[in-house]
């Protein structure tokens, strides 16, 4: 068995059980949670205790619906993370590439999350004070 590098909120099932030949759908996984944490703020699969997380990655069921936390997405997007995030890697879509490519059509779908004002930092005030070096998060909150 290899060497587990990495953080464990963000491993594949795979990674976790330390299976020798881990290929990049190990990162289109990874890229998943990373989509998923920015849509939701949370991760798809948590727990305080590592032990507790290598379980739920391992065991835990369907990966939970982005529409649980509110956000609206297109349900061909949402399907597309959801296949990334399939605990089996051979469920997943064959390369990175494939799975950027079924998210694309969505690149410009404006987001809906409930009760989230995009224009806030966490912290209440204006992005564009606390952003000021994204032309994007500024352009958007002068409106």
């Amino acid at each position: 068995e290899g060497q587990q590098i990495g953080t464990r909120s963000f491993m594949s099932p795979e990674q976790v059980r330390g299976e020798p030949d881990i290929d990049g759908r190990a990162d289109q996984w990874a890229l998943a949670v990373v989509l998923f944490v920015m849509l939701t703020g949370r991760r798809p699969f948590y727990a305080h205790k590592n032990v507790h997380l290598t379980d739920r990655l391992i065991t835990e069921g369907a990966t939970p619906s982005l529409h649980d936390d509110g956000v609206t997405i297109p349900a061909q997007a949402e399907e597309a993370m959801r296949r990334a995030l399939r605990k089996e890697p051979r469920e997943r879509y064959a390369s990175l590439r494939y799975f950027g490519l079924a998210l694309a059509p969505y690149a410009r779908h404006e987001t809906r999350i409930r009760g989230v004002n995009p224009c806030e930092t966490e912290y209440g005030k204006p992005a564009r004070r606390a952003a000021r070096s994204h032309a994007w998060t500024t352009s958007r909150c002068d409106r």
